[in-house]
């Protein structure tokens, strides 16, 4: 455990060391210093922090390739403040580092026309972390540093969320066919058609059970007709 404590800014350390445990490095900076103080601590984390950043400077600027521009997306619904209605946000945040286990992804929303001074503070990023395995298999994982009250998903793709919207905001006969809001005529049909087999009476179905999905099938197909019609004009 190595504990550095700066007087001020810019300064040398005025104590340094290596100790088994945070404690004892704790106890022998203040043989050295006398107490230390929460502002020595916070110091001592913005001379780490800049030092991390001008590794990674360092890094990249001898890199041979540049490095790959990857996103994870957070997608939510949001309301206008005048009248209430909602609307789809979409943010771009970018994937700094992969390891085996996490995703590291930049906590600002990326910004292409954001200037780079060329200091070392452009590569000081907050970063949160994902699960990989979780991200990469189903599309989406949760930030781990947000609570409930932060919308905290984040995809892989904006299609994603699109596609869960479309299953989750549907007419409750598109649910008993089991079919997305935005299936064809087509579809529909071969859903009920399907259904039908297996709940017709002189299948060995039941006969409320068949009638049921007949209903929902002429709803879904009224939706859909509207749609059509609507996207053809």
């Amino acid at each position: 455990m190595v504990l550095v404590v700066l007087e001020e800014w810019g300064c040398d350390p005025i104590a340094k060391g290596i100790a088994r445990s945070p404690e004892d490095a704790r106890a022998e900076a203040e043989r050295q210093y006398s107490t230390v103080s929460q502002q020595h601590a916070t110091l001592a984390k913005v001379h780490w922090d800049k030092q991390r950043a001008i590794a990674r400077q360092r890094t990249l600027a001898e890199g041979d390739d540049a490095q790959p521009l990857e996103f994870a997306y957070r997608c939510y619904r949001d309301n206008h403040e005048y009248d209430e209605s909602e609307y789809e946000v979409i943010e771009r945040h970018r994937i700094l580092k992969k390891t085996k286990k996490r995703i590291y992804v930049e906590d600002d929303k990326y910004d292409h026309r954001r200037p780079l001074s060329g200091e070392w503070w452009d590569y000081d990023r907050s970063t949160f972390v994902l699960d990989r395995r979780e991200f990469e298999i189903t599309g989406k994982a949760n930030r781990s540093s947000k609570g409930w009250w932060d919308h905290c998903t984040y995809y892989a793709d904006p299609e994603i969320y699109y596609a869960e919207r479309r299953l989750t905001n549907r007419p409750d006969c598109f649910k008993a066919l089991n079919l997305p809001a935005d299936a064809s005529t087509a579809e529909i049909k071969a859903a009920f058609r399907r259904l039908s087999r297996a709940t017709h009476p002189d299948a060995g179905g039941i006969a409320e059970e068949f009638v049921r999905v007949r209903r929902c099938y002429e709803e879904a197909m009224a939706i859909a007709s509207r749609t059509d019609g609507a996207d053809d004009a």
